[in-house]
């Protein structure tokens, strides 16, 4: 069984490559996916995957947290081989991760507080005390201080997310992964995700992979850019290089244009 501390990301510096997906394949039934992606992520960065709704973004995260295992290809994380680890390894890792998924995924019957200490509950020993310290500066962090007796029909849509990713820091995780953080929000409240996305980043020094449509929030928050389209990554670049990119693929979509490659045959169902 691979030891906690060799699947930390302490022992790569800012800049070097953190996770790295290799020549990834994956199909449900016939529907090919993935189709010999390849991306890597650096270590301290926020990389933004944009690519039309449905397009596989949300499959490849589910492959870097290891909820789903490749057809063929490779991942490593920390010089680790993800795709040759068993479940032990996998549950190793995942406490690394941090993972906000689209609906903020919060346990109805539980309070705030259970739902955001969860993990801690299922991975540590630290008694009630030091939990309930945990779960009140992730709360003040997110900007929702006091809430943590509510329970989550009690809270807006934006109120949600931030307790999703509350939840998602809980154990200062070294990566968050983002599914679409800003889906049904409204301007406002989309703008402060953004804020808060790269204020987290920051604040505890992680690196962030977020998946989104969503171009406004892209361009603002991104330290790289990449394009997911027909299951690879066709471009990847700063901010600057994606709004120059001469790629057809690129133009037409952070142009939201109709006219170009990419047609309704482009999407597939997400799993």
């Amino acid at each position: 069984m691979i030891k906690e501390s060799a699947c930390c990301a302490d022992n790569i510096k800012k800049g070097e490559t953190l996770i790295s997906v290799k020549n990834l394949f994956k199909a449900f039934g016939v529907k090919k996916v993935l189709k010999g992606l390849t991306i890597e992520v650096k270590k301290g960065e926020v990389l933004v995957i944009i690519g039309p709704s449905g397009c596989g973004k949300s499959v490849l995260l589910k492959h870097i947290m290891g909820l789903l295992s490749p057809d063929s290809g490779t991942i490593h994380y920390a010089g680790n081989e993800v795709t040759k680890f068993g479940e032990a390894e996998f549950n190793v890792m995942r406490k690394r991760f941090g993972m906000l998924f689209q609906g903020a995924a919060l346990f109805d019957s539980l309070t705030v507080g259970e739902n955001i200490s969860f993990g801690l509950r299922e991975h540590t020993q630290l008694a009630k005390s030091a939990i309930d310290k945990i779960v009140n500066e992730k709360l003040d962090l997110v900007g929702l201080p006091g809430i943590a007796d509510l329970k989550p029909a009690q809270l807006s849509g934006g109120m949600k997310k931030r307790v999703g990713l509350a939840r998602a820091i809980a154990m200062d995780p070294d990566v968050l992964l983002y599914d679409e953080p800003t889906t049904g929000l409204d301007p406002v409240m989309v703008t402060i995700i953004d804020k808060l996305t790269v204020d987290m980043n920051k604040k505890l020094g992680c690196t962030t992979v977020l998946v989104t449509h969503d171009m406004k929030s892209a361009f603002r928050i991104a330290d790289r850019i990449a394009m997911h389209f027909d299951g690879q990554i066709i471009e990847v670049g700063t901010r600057d290089e994606i709004m120059r990119s001469g790629n057809p693929v690129v133009k037409q979509f952070i142009e939201g244009s109709e006219e170009g490659p990419i047609t309704l045959s482009h999407a597939t169902v997400e799993k």
